[in-house]
């Protein structure tokens, strides 16, 4: 007997396109940067009218989500840059990723508010046909136009696709797709026949993906493993498949969050780098956690450079739990108290104690996607010198939110006019 999936994922998506009157439209400009060497050579192949096709598309795909892109070369929004590290790049598996990713966002931030598109040749004596971009960097990496091809065509969607990673959007399947049928069959079996193992994004509208390469260009609606029948999303675009350009709802209302906080940042997610003497909540004495859980957790999987010491302390919870750290002052002063920590799809809402008395409004931590929350001013106190209680209380959660974690970077005293951390002297400006 052969059982189906995917096809209530395919008729809800177009039941929910087809609802007329959708949310305002969120613009955000691009600016087109053409990549060479620090010497000139190698400059990416790529003409500012050839940029203007992949935004057109892109701005088909992303008109479900009601998110436009705007690009006018005439007035500013394509330049040129010269940089080898830039026009090497491969992605995180560059052992000069850090250094990179670094540049890449700094040289994001000279055009806020803007889109970033890096047009780069790539490492090898012939140019990249590939992209990539994700949300944890402020930039998406593209090939120059001429380079890129899909199933004998010009790659015209290339860029929608990276795009949606940079708003938040998984591939629909959940690793490097198989090279045939038999090899996505022999996995589906070992993995017991369950179709999750296919599923690249954890979204219930798009279907699990097997992601096979020979069909990507052979138009094949579905594919049969084990007894079992996939629907392909051929048409979605975080596919691989050659006809992709449309959005399920929940990928759209997921890209809409992360523009929205994009455009918040002026084109910038937020990051845990701004504390200048951090105190590593994983590094801090915990003196009471009740029934709750806590553990150290490595965060650089989720982005390199983006937590403080690369960790975080993971606090699992339930509705009115409580934790309480001891929180060291070296020197008695008025310090603001600034939270830098995480937000997470399964994270609730929190408020913070110091002492005896809240701090601060209660923080939602809920986001669509894992990433660091940037700094959280809870408010300023008078502190004198030694350890003092500070509390998290878990109060609740957002409706989108699936539990009640939270994550705990590290914290920021900050002195009278920024001279005192942490109860260390500092010159002042």
């Amino acid at each position: 007997m052969v059982r189906v999936l995917g096809a209530v994922f395919v008729c809800l998506a177009i039941a929910n396109a087809a609802v007329a009157g959708g949310p305002p439209v969120l613009a955000m400009r691009v600016q087109a940067i053409q990549v060479a060497d620090d010497d000139g050579r190698r400059p990416a192949k790529a003409t500012p009218e050839q940029v203007r096709q992949w935004v057109d598309f892109a701005n088909r795909a992303f008109a479900v989500a009601s998110i436009q892109f705007e690009y006018s070369p005439e007035d500013g929004d394509w330049s040129v840059l010269r940089s080898t590290l830039i026009n090497n790049m491969t992605g995180v598996q560059d052992p000069t990723w850090l250094e990179a990713k670094k540049l890449g966002d700094e040289i994001a931030a000279r055009h806020p508010g803007k889109l970033v598109v890096f047009l780069r040749y790539g490492p090898g004596a012939r140019p990249t046909g590939g992209g990539f971009s994700w949300w944890d960097y402020n930039f998406v990496v593209m090939p120059g136009f001429a380079s890129a091809s899909h199933c004998g065509h010009a790659h015209t969607d290339a860029l929608a696709h990276e795009v949606g990673h940079y708003l938040g959007l998984p591939h629909t399947f959940a690793r490097d797709p198989f090279n045939t049928i038999a090899e996505a069959e022999a996995f589906f079996r070992r993995n017991r026949g369950d179709p999750a193992v296919f599923d690249g994004d954890g979204l219930s509208d798009t279907p699990p993906d097997p992601a096979i390469r020979p069909l990507e260009c052979e138009r094949r609606p579905r594919v049969v493993l084990d007894g079992v029948e996939f629907v392909l999303p051929r048409d979605n675009l975080m596919s691989y498949y050659d006809e992709r350009g449309t959005l399920s709802p929940q990928q759209a209302r997921r890209a809409r969050w992360v523009i929205s906080k994009r455009l918040e940042g002026k084109g910038a997610l937020p990051n845990n780098r701004g504390a200048r003497v951090p105190l590593q909540a994983e590094a801090l004495r915990v003196e009471e956690k009740g029934d709750s859980y806590l553990e150290v957790q490595p965060m650089s999987g989720f982005g390199v450079g983006n937590w403080s010491a690369e960790a975080q302390l993971f606090w699992g919870s339930k509705p009115g739990g409580t934790i309480t750290l001891l929180l060291p002052v070296a020197e008695q002063g008025r310090y603001r108290v600034d939270l830098y920590g995480t937000l997470a799809p399964d994270f609730g809402q929190v408020q913070v104690w110091l002492d005896d008395s809240e701090i601060g409004d209660p923080i939602d931590a809920y986001a669509p996607v894992v990433m660091a929350s940037g700094p959280i001013a809870l408010g300023a106190r008078e502190l004198t010198a030694g350890r003092h209680h500070l509390s998290f209380e878990m109060v609740g959660k957002s409706r989108s939110s699936t539990g009640y974690k939270f994550g705990i970077d590290c914290i920021d005293l900050v002195g009278d006019l920024g001279h005192y951390k942490a109860g260390k002297k500092e010159p002042g400006p």
